[in-house]
């Protein structure tokens, strides 16, 4: 089908681009649109905006072209993690000598989107409704505010640009396919192409579409079934080919994330508010997490699509529809649409209907897409498109039009509320700047890398500065044009969590702070460092507007008194440390225990280490005195520990079966380091499984079990 060539055409398809520029201005407001305004950005899009400019300010290109060192420090990370819209960050930084400092495209990302939205939902209506300009010019209305496109304005930007489903839907109805399968699926490619340098969740949805159309060709017989399997493998090869080049995938990466099933789709999804006020629907309940899977239709949508089925229903189905066989392919789209979107939990309101057994195979592809929920759009959309077609196929032009749109003033008014939301959620003004001190902008003199231990992609909850921690020190970084090893992302492939996690704090704990970086350190991390014998020697650490700074500083080096004291205190003669779930401050357990009980914990391995501080003072001989217990499973066993100080053998004792209470050992006043640092090593050669001795099914390696700790005087 062609597109209209009639005379309303020259103005009705820019009428409803000018409504689309003027309902994202609306939305959103100048102030997140001005490309040289960043003072609005935090949460989701403070990630995209920290990953582009980080991204921008690779002195290099890499691949995939999205690569950069500068985040992720030493072994970089693609951007794309970051949804800082792949295809936009490209073409921009092939100008970043012409633009200006600050610099963000989040709002032109809106702006394109929304026109994107309003010129192929015109294409899309146009090609189903071919004489009918004015209705078609309606139609497309109803896609510009629709309520999953608009929702998306909360935050997550790149979702915004649904225009990629709304023109695979619209080039499906393509006249084209009478020219050929290459001519016909070219569109769908290129479609799909643009889709991987924008969002993967995108580019699934749009992919399903296309495979809806290699279904039409075989089913119209303009494709044998072999042919279309073929074609909509190369589909497939299309998108995978996207996602390499737009650095989505990568040797050693994975979109893989899990949780599918956990942000899905509820059934009553299509009628549910969600959060917010409509005009007639109300809030339904939702399990955790589907708030992921809001796909409110609106008022105006549902009540046209009621009218259209009625309409239908009355009329009789031996009306024949011009478009019959291009209808089995979009239910099946529609249905699979679904199934992906309410995950293998089917709920229904509160209530979980169904829990199907899906293959594992099928269960991991999958879950790469753990927000399962976004994938109805497609199905959204075509319910849409159901709406309107069927009002318009079986009620008189007029009546089609008048309540085409009364039903757009209803949709309008519905969602007015989520409009508002979206609005004033970019009104506040950002928070204040936590980093104050002059400690911060002098940083990059001494250093060109910024280590935060943990990194955020480690756990945001345990990272120096929580959930805004890569905010506030990601912000830091680019300020001072430094690189930093931490970041928030959308993904975080093994081999970076093996070595962020894992890798990097064992180097730093057995060789110490690198001189060419400044540090930041969860306080707990700085008692390991100094309880591990690695007090820094070229850094000194210090307490900077609430944050533990380890940087070089002029004649100081080591930790500051004051800061050493808060984040571990020394232990008070009489004073009881205990080692139940929640040790005690002034207690650092380091390797061979398990997790606290309540009683205490056991050691787990032939030997278990601690640490503790004493006033460095101390001129008399101490002594430490333990409530403890041994693994002894029955007559016949016992159980020798022997105590260590800084290697050297202080006290062995032995334990038969039941035997437990306090045990005591000394500390030589020559084993306390000068920041009044004692380690204490205990050897457990008669450790032994409970499985293997059959007392029961614990397989940890179990010798002694500590209650508490005290240090006192020797006698």
């Amino acid at each position: 089908m062609k597109p209209l060539r009639s005379r309303p055409v020259l103005y009705l398809l820019p009428a409803v681009m000018i409504l689309a520029i003027v309902n994202v201005f609306l939305l959103v407001g100048w102030r997140i649109i001005d490309p040289t305004n960043v003072s609005w950005m935090r949460g989701d899009p403070m990630a995209f905006q920290i990953g582009w400019e980080f991204f921008r300010a690779e002195p290099q290109w890499n691949f995939p072209p999205l690569w950069t060192y500068r985040i992720g420090y030493p072994i970089g990370v693609s951007a794309a993690y970051f949804d800082s819209i792949p295809l936009l960050a490209i073409l921009f930084r092939a100008f970043e000598s012409l633009l200006p400092q600050n610099f963000q495209y989040m709002g032109l990302s809106l702006l394109i989107s929304g026109v994107l939205q309003a010129y192929f939902g015109y294409a899309l209506f146009s090609r189903l409704f071919r004489d009918d300009a004015w209705f078609a010019a309606l139609a497309a209305c109803f896609v510009v505010l629709a309520p999953v496109f608009l929702f998306r304005g909360r935050g997550h930007f790149a979702l915004m640009h649904q225009w990629l489903i709304v023109a695979a839907l619209s080039y499906y109805f393509d006249d084209r396919i009478r020219a050929g399968l290459t001519r016909y699926l070219l569109p769908f490619a290129i479609l799909m192409l643009l889709a991987g340098g924008i969002n993967p969740y995108l580019l699934l949805m749009v992919t399903l579409v296309g495979f809806a159309a290699t279904g039409r060709l075989f089913l119209e017989h303009r494709a044998g079934i072999l042919t279309s399997c073929i074609a909509a493998a190369g589909l497939a090869a299309v998108g995978l080919t996207s996602l390499v080049l737009f650095g989505f995938l990568s040797t050693g990466a994975s979109l893989a994330g899990g949780g599918y099933g956990h942000y899905s789709m509820n059934l009553l999804a299509p009628i549910n508010p969600q959060g917010f006020d409509a005009l007639l629907l109300k809030e339904q309940p939702i399990r955790s997490g589907q708030y992921e899977g809001y796909n409110y239709l609106g008022l105006g949508v549902i009540l046209l699509l009621a009218a259209g089925v009625a309409r239908a229903v009355s009329s009789g189905v031996g009306q024949r529809k011009a478009l019959e066989p291009a209808i089995l392919p979009l239910v099946v789209l529609f249905a699979v649409s679904l199934s992906l979107a309410v995950s293998y939990k089917v709920t229904f309101g509160p209530w979980q209907l169904y829990d199907f057994p899906w293959p594992r195979v099928v269960f991991d592809a999958l879950s790469a897409f753990r927000a399962s929920g976004r994938l109805f759009w497609p199905a959204h959309y075509l319910l849409i498109v159901a709406a309107l077609v069927l009002a318009q196929r079986f009620m008189s032009r007029n009546r089609a039009l008048a309540l085409a749109g009364v039903m757009l003033v209803i949709q309008a008014i519905d969602i007015s509320s989520l409009h508002s939301d979206v609005r004033a959620r970019w009104r506040s003004s950002p928070s204040p700047a936590l980093l104050q001190a002059e400690d911060w902008r002098t940083l990059h003199a001494a250093h060109a890398h910024l280590v935060i231990v943990p990194p955020w992609q480690c756990g945001p909850n345990a990272t120096p500065g929580g959930r805004s921690g890569f905010d506030i020190f990601g912000r830091l970084a680019i300020d001072q044009k430094m690189t930093i090893n931490s970041y928030y992302a959308s993904r975080t492939t093994a081999e970076a969590r093996e070595y962020f996690c894992k890798r990097l704090p064992e180097q730093l704990l057995s060789a110490g702070l690198d001189p060419g970086a400044a540090y930041i350190l969860a306080p707990n991390f700085l008692t390991a460092l100094v309880a591990g014998g690695q007090s820094p020697v070229s850094h000194f650490c210090r307490d900077v507007d609430g944050f533990v700074l380890c940087a070089k500083e002029p004649r100081r080096a080591g930790v500051e008194d004051d800061l050493l004291q808060r984040i571990f205190p020394t232990v008070m003669p009489g004073e009881e440390l205990l080692f139940g779930p929640d040790a005690s401050r002034g207690l650092i357990l380091a390797e061979g225990w398990s997790v606290g009980e309540r009683w205490g914990r056991w050691t787990n391995g032939p030997y278990a280490e601690l640490f503790f501080r004493v006033p460095p003072e101390s001129a008399v001989p101490l002594a430490v005195t333990m409530n403890v217990r041994a693994f002894v499973p029955r007559r016949g066993y016992s159980q020798r520990v022997r105590i260590l100080i800084d290697d050297a053998q202080v006290a062995e004792w032995t334990f038969s079966p039941g035997s437990q209470g306090e045990r005591t050992f000394p500390v030589p006043t020559s084993s306390i380091r000068p920041s009044g640092l004692v380690r204490v090593r205990f050897e457990l050669p008669d450790a032994q499984r409970p499985i293997d001795v059959g007392v029961n099914r614990d397989t940890r390696l179990l010798g002694l079990g500590a209650t508490s700790l005290r240090v006192g005087v020797a006698q």
